[in-house]
């Protein structure tokens, strides 16, 4: 009989444990992570571990304190740090932080930058003072200029270009003795032409 009783007060220590468990895991709406051999469950986003879960304690969180965030679930004891908008690198704020999420930063007027989610430092957009606006400046591109050439531009270099070709070639033919401007068809003797030998 006492092993009967004893088989049963097993059985329903176990068992209540694990419902405890499994209750614990079922409430973990954001997810678990194991601390010293216990399920916890994560912390939602906006805040932090303060406690980790025990036997008899689920989880402790609190919010992120002012210019921290935590943008997911987490077991970390520490929130992030703002991120700031330096306002020397032509940057400003565009959405501020939360506990949710981090600050959004983007240029300042008349300013770009090409780098994505890496950008650092906002340069100056290009005024095409010269040639004229293409396509305007956005935060993420620079100008576009108009061609300094343009189309009658570019017809004229490539006529120039053909000419001085062509004046090499006829300078450098002339100079090999390919061509002779002497005529010949007005009774012209080609023995003029020869050198003059002198008697000895």
């Amino acid at each position: 009989m006492y092993a009967y009783n004893l088989v049963v007060f097993l059985c329903c220590v176990l068992l209540t444990a694990g419902l405890k468990e499994g209750t614990r895991r079922g409430a973990c709406e954001e997810g678990t992570y194991q601390h010293e051999g216990k399920i916890c469950c994560f912390c939602q986003t906006g805040y932090r571990v303060t406690n980790d879960c025990t036997d008899k304690n689920e989880t402790h969180c609190e919010r992120c304190e002012d210019s921290t965030y935590m943008d997911h679930p987490t077991n970390d004891h520490n929130c992030q740090p703002c991120q700031i908008c330096d306002s020397n690198t032509n940057m400003e704020t565009m959405v501020r932080c939360s506990s949710f999420h981090n600050t959004v930063c983007t240029c300042k007027e008349n300013h770009y930058c090409d780098k994505g989610d890496l950008c650092k430092a906002c340069y100056p957009c290009d005024t095409c003072e010269q040639h004229g606006v293409k396509q305007p400046c956005t935060k993420t591109t620079n100008t576009v200029c108009h061609d300094p050439k343009g189309p009658a531009g570019i017809i004229a270099a490539v006529l120039v270009s053909v000419i001085l070709v062509a004046g090499v070639v006829v300078y450098y033919l002339w100079r090999k003795q390919k061509f002779c401007f002497k005529d010949r068809k007005n009774g012209g003797n080609p023995e003029e032409d020869l050198p003059l030998k002198v008697p000895h």
